[in-house]
């Protein structure tokens, strides 16, 4: 489960990055055009500094964390914004994520579990053909792990794409059989009619003979 997490993290992480660096970088010149006159020597050491303040302010604002005494104008448009944007749209978008995965690793995990425990059988197999030492030759197995759960749609139910796309496709397959049900019971409507009017034309045929 944490591994399939971390792996899903991955683009999440990146795009987390580049937004706190980018609004490192804005705080950093707002903050530089406040406190720096560009008359003024321009001390390397003093900018580098100044910068990984604002990479510091900034990581601790996506947790909560800011202070905000002495702020310009721009500075508080520039707050408001990455406030907005990094504790509350991405960390409810990395919320999302880790459900997304929650939910696909309890979908395949019968499967995954009965994979596992192959792999021990198959492991401890091999010790033993080891200690044994009964043949030089190496066997080759071949591991099929089907989950009977899943049935006849694995391959397509195998690829996670969603827990809403999930939802939309079984709403797609009970309305497809419903419209189904429809379609049979209006075939058998129209038979039914069919048998009804062979039968009256029947009648009618016989009462004509009577006469």
């Amino acid at each position: 489960m944490i591994i399939e997490i971390i792996k899903d993290m991955a683009s999440f992480t990146i795009i987390l990055v580049y937004w706190i660096v980018g609004f490192s970088l804005m705080f950093y010149l707002f903050t530089f055009d406040k406190d720096n006159d560009f008359q003024d020597s321009f001390d390397i050491y003093d900018q580098v500094q100044m910068f990984v303040n604002s990479l510091q302010f900034t990581y601790m604002l996506s947790f909560g964390d800011f202070e905000t005494s002495g702020f310009t104008a721009q500075q508080w448009i520039l707050f408001i914004i990455s406030t907005f944007f990094i504790p509350l749209v991405l960390f409810n978008l990395i919320i999302a994520v880790m459900g997304d995965t929650y939910d696909r690793v309890q979908t395949l995990a019968t499967s995954v579990d009965l994979k596992e425990q192959a792999k021990l059988v198959m492991e401890v197999e091999g010790l033993l053909n080891l200690k044994n030492k009964t043949s030089n030759k190496k066997l080759q197995r071949l591991l099929i792990c089907h989950n009977a759960e899943i049935g006849q749609d694995a391959p397509e139910q195998l690829l996670w794409e969603g827990k809403i796309k999930i939802l939309t496709k079984i709403i797609q397959r009970v309305e497809e059989k419903v419209q189904g049900t429809i379609s049979m019971r209006q075939d058998i409507l129209d038979a039914v009619d069919e048998v009804k009017t062979i039968v009256k034309k029947e009648k009618e045929k016989k009462e004509l003979q009577n006469y």
